[in-house]
């Protein structure tokens, strides 16, 4: 009932310092209305959609589609795609997409490298797609979290599919993923002695409220004067394109 609660709880501070995931959201560049901007027509797949809620920020001019995995979707999600398919084998034609959307996607599929070659197949010539994944990040959404990449790794994964890599951002410098991380395992301890009926978990229930705000504040400020170093960002966002022939040098940026 406790735990329930604090859940509900948590999504009301979602966009304050008190929430132990504030520095995802104020820190990351790629939010659904920045990508909604860029889906202005043409045919839409966002891959692992989730509840879809991606489609209220593009165009009315744009066709989405929503697809989800059969078990995550309806076991771990409760969530109704307007496909359910499986993104290692997309039951679309190629060359049919305009973009392809995967948001914190790849990490949950078993061959993400398969899954990133049925994007590049079904997308058009000059067809875009926007990841997203994390790095310093808990394992989430168990068992189906399979893997964590260097941007390094995501980008010869990319490449290796056929993909031009348009533009790469690592989220978040030493000390925001630090803060970030301490502020998650801060909560996620806090949460296990209060299932075991520890006291210890009462009483770092009572100092949640002002350590998490803190560690979030000075992490945040902590990052702005040092300034961005890629070292350890807790997430990566890449903008890949399908090349319309194999010189990269005819692409222009839009990004």
């Amino acid at each position: 009932m406790l735990y329930s609660k604090l859940r509900k709880f948590a999504s009301y501070i979602r966009k304050t310092p008190l929430h132990p995931q504030w520095l995802m959201n104020v820190e990351n560049p790629l939010g659904k209305k920045q990508i909604g901007k860029k889906v202005d027509k043409g045919f839409h797949l966002d891959i692992g959609c989730a509840d879809q809620s991606l489609q209220n920020f593009i165009s009315p001019e744009a066709t989405y589609i929503g697809i989800d995995y059969l078990t995550t979707a309806s076991k771990l999600y409760k969530t109704k795609p307007l496909v359910y398919a499986d993104a290692q084998a997309l039951p679309f034609l190629s060359a049919s997409i305009d973009i392809v959307t995967l948001l914190d996607v790849l990490e949950h599929i078993p061959d993400a490298p398969l899954a990133l070659a049925e994007a590049f197949r079904v997308l058009k010539p000059r067809g875009r797609a926007i990841l997203s994944v994390p790095f310093l990040y808990p394992i989430h959404d168990a068992p189906f979290d399979f893997q964590r990449w260097t941007s390094h790794g995501l980008k010869k994964m990319a490449e290796d599919c056929g993909f031009f890599i348009e533009k790469e951002i690592a989220v978040g410098n030493p000390s925001q993923s630090a803060a970030l991380i301490a502020c998650i395992a801060a909560v996620r301890n806090t949460l296990e002695l209060l299932k075991s009926y520890n006291f210890i978990g009462l009483i770092l229930l009572c100092v949640l409220p002002l350590f998490i705000p803190i560690v979030n504040i000075s992490g945040w400020a902590l990052g702005k004067v040092s300034g961005q170093d890629n070292i350890m960002p807790f997430s990566y966002n890449f903008f890949l394109v399908k090349p319309e022939s194999a010189g990269k040098e005819a692409l222009d940026s839009t990004f």
